[in-house]
């Protein structure tokens, strides 16, 4: 009786975790625009248009200029509802650099903000975001 006590609660963890899992909010891509970013170095509020692509798997942003793509390690936190408050960091690496990404709904507003400044002169910047396309 205590076998089957404990198959049962097993198989009932193995579900209750697959959809918790399969309910995050980086199972499918989630496509932006953004206008207005800000260095968050210099403190400067730049004008260029991104394309903005967020997955579980890597984050891409696409101007005029340049495609740059950072593959996402690892992604901290839980955050079910984009059109809520909430927030999802994200490890990222690029060459030999280590750095952070961060997606967060703020006062109504949407952010996705780089952090490479390991290095002294990459990218920390913050992006507004419009346009969510899950």
């Amino acid at each position: 009786m205590n076998r089957i006590f404990i198959i049962i609660s097993l198989f009932c963890l193995l579900i209750s975790s697959r959809a918790i899992a399969q309910s995050s909010l980086l199972d499918t891509t989630h496509v932006f625009s953004s206008h207005v970013n800000v260095d968050l170095r210099s403190g400067q509020v730049l004008a260029d248009t991104f394309h903005i692509e967020i997955s579980a798997s890597s984050l891409k942003l696409q101007s005029t200029q340049r495609t740059s793509e950072f593959p996402v390690e690892n992604v901290i936190g839980t955050w079910t509802d984009i059109s809520q408050a909430g927030e999802l960091t994200f490890d990222i690496l690029v060459l030999d650099v280590r750095g952070k990404g961060r997606l967060e709904r703020v006062d109504g507003s949407l952010y996705l903000t780089i952090d490479l400044s390991e290095r002294k002169d990459w990218m920390k910047r913050r992006f507004t975001l419009n346009t969510t396309m899950p």
